[in-house]
């Protein structure tokens, strides 16, 4: 898993990735992913408000395969 969050301004870390499509992911606000990785139990998760456009995922790989290092 990795953090999303709304961007009102806040100081940007060096590898957080602006969500450019909004629609599709439910959120309301400007928001970015921001790669603090780690798990949870599935059985957590409530529910799902949306998911990310096409572009953001491949950006979105793209950012983790350079934090990896893969």
């Amino acid at each position: 898993m990795a953090m999303i969050t709304s961007h009102s301004g806040k100081e940007l870390w060096p590898n957080d990735m602006n969500i450019k499509h909004l629609a599709p992911t439910g959120l309301l606000e400007k928001s970015i992913v921001r790669f603090k990785i780690f798990t949870i139990d599935h059985q957590l998760i409530k529910a799902s408000i949306g998911f990310l456009h096409d572009e953001d995922i491949k950006t979105f790989q793209g950012r983790l395969k350079d934090i990896l290092l893969i």
